[in-house]
């Protein structure tokens, strides 16, 4: 399954993983295809946000390396795909509930751990629409955390900007402070005007510009 992560959290993800890998590797005569092998797959999502991927087992989730991608005989386009495949077999249409105080906003209604890994299921979103609108303004602070509104006024755009750096300052497993709009094309960076792109996520592989 798609597993979702900030850009500066995978850097430092990556570094203990190369600590890791130098130590064990220290004892072998040519480390490097081993090294290639244990690196993690990732692919570009939008904005500061990267995708990683995860095997989910009994005992806890394993994230996936280019040597099991290549074992299964695999691209990183077609491991994309099928985990989107897996993430939306396993937990279909988005629940969804209201904040009790502030009933403009709505939250992802879970806890499989893979609260933000359902915005990569963008026709669930459209059906979203349907029912509250067009302009859906969401921040993904953390994995397990997903804000949005439907609501389009100044000061309710700010406290959700403001609830989004707060969680994701103070609670684990972050992804970003930023803010996403949906569009039929995709989810756009959020930067203040509506139907305005920042930058627009595409597809694993393919850089978006700034990203």
């Amino acid at each position: 399954r798609p597993v979702l992560i900030g850009k500066r959290y995978l850097e430092q993800a990556r570094k203990r993983l190369a600590v890791q890998l130098a130590r064990i590797g220290r004892s072998m005569e040519n480390p490097d295809a081993w090294f290639e092998d244990n690196a993690l797959v990732t692919s570009d999502f939008i904005a500061d946000v990267r995708i990683m991927y995860a095997l989910e087992f009994k005992e806890g989730a394993q994230l996936v390396s280019y040597g099991m991608m290549k074992s299964w005989g695999m691209d990183i386009d077609r491991l994309h795909q099928r985990a989107l495949a897996n993430l939306d077999r396993a937990h279909g249409e988005i629940a969804v509930k209201q904040v009790g105080k502030l009933p403009w906003l709505y939250v992802i209604e879970t806890e499989d751990g893979y609260a933000a890994s359902r915005i990569l299921l963008h026709w669930r979103w459209a059906e979203l629409t349907l029912k509250l609108g067009d302009s859906l303004i969401l921040g993904m602070p953390t994995r397990d955390v997903v804000v949005f509104t439907a609501a389009l006024e100044p000061e309710k755009i700010g406290q959700l900007r403001e609830t989004v750096v707060t969680v994701e300052r103070h609670q684990g497993r972050p992804v970003s402070r930023k803010l996403f709009q949906w569009t039929p094309q995709g989810w756009q960076e959020f930067d203040g005007t509506l139907n305005q792109p920042v930058q627009q996520g595409g597809e694993p592989g393919q850089q978006q510009g700034g990203a």
